[in-house]
Order: structure tokens, then C-alpha cells, then sequence
């Protein structure tokens, strides 16, 4: 969606700062109200996974993921899966870079941690949770 340039700015071909201050995103322009020595966020995005590893965030969404891909099996139709934002797909949670931000510990480790507690004590593990973990165990055994 263009943004609409105020009367001043448009009949002003010499309020080029200016120009070029609307016409980009809402995010750059709130950027630029920053004062020039507070920390604001990089323009562009340098996320490594490694640094994020098994999180709350990857356990529910490859939890999901492996619930969603066992019910489509259950169908005798061929099916393909292209997973278009995948990373290296096998990370150690005892990584220098995973070390650095343990976020495993509020995410996998947490799981695996509740479900050997609950396995312990007899207690019914939820099925979707059941079969991400059996998956998790079947690459790292």
C-alpha cells in the first residue's frame, strides 16, 4: 500500500530527507525518532536457530507438525511435505551457541523433564505429546 505524501512534501522538491523519511515503512520511520545513541533494532534480521534451539516455540510447533503428519497418514492418498523454512534440522543442546541462550531449558528439556516425572508417576501423557517425543528420542538414541 503507498503512502500517501503530505500536501508540503509533494510541492517541495527539495525537501528530499524528508521525502525519503515517508516514503519508508512505519518500522524505519519509528527507527528515526529513536535518539542517535539509544540501541534500536538492527534493519535487518540475523537469526541463527542454534541460538534458539528446542525452545517453547519449537516444541509446539513441531508438536503440532508431527500430530497434523500422523493424521494425514491415516488417509491412503499420497502426500508430499516441503518444508520451505527449515533449517540444518539437527541441533546439540550442549552447543556453545545453545549455551549461550539456554532457551531448551523452557522448552524440550522442560518437556522431556515433565514427561519422565509423569512416566514416574503413572500418570496419562497427552498423545500429541506422546508421539513428538517419540520422535525426538528415536533421532538422538
Amino acid at each position: 500500500q503507498p503512502h500517501v505524501l503530505p500536501k508540503e512534501i509533494r510541492r517541495s522538491g527539495t525537501m528530499t530527507v524528508r521525502l525519503e523519511a515517508a516514503c519508508r515503512s512505519p518500522l524505519l520511520r519509528l527507527i528515526d525518532r529513536f535518539p542517535k545513541n539509544a540501541r534500536v533494532p538492527s534493519r535487518s534480521l540475523n537469526y541463527r536457530h542454534a541460538f534458539h534451539v528446542g525452545n517453547f516455540g519449537d516444541v509446539l510447533k513441531h508438536s503440532v507438525l508431527v500430530a497434523v503428519l500422523r493424521h494425514m497418514h491415516r488417509k491412503d492418498t499420497p502426500m508430499m511435505l516441503l518444508d520451505t523454512h527449515s533449517s540444518r534440522g539437527m541441533f546439540e543442546l550442549t552447543s556453545k551457541e545453545a549455551a549461550r541462550s539456554p532457551e531448551h531449558l523452557q522448552g524440550i528439556s522442560k518437556l522431556m523433564a515433565w514427561r519422565l516425572a509423569a512416566t514416574t508417576r503413572g500418570e496419562p501423557i497427552p498423545q500429541a505429546c506422546q508421539e513428538y517425543l517419540e520422535c525426538v528420542l528415536a533421532v538422538n538414541t
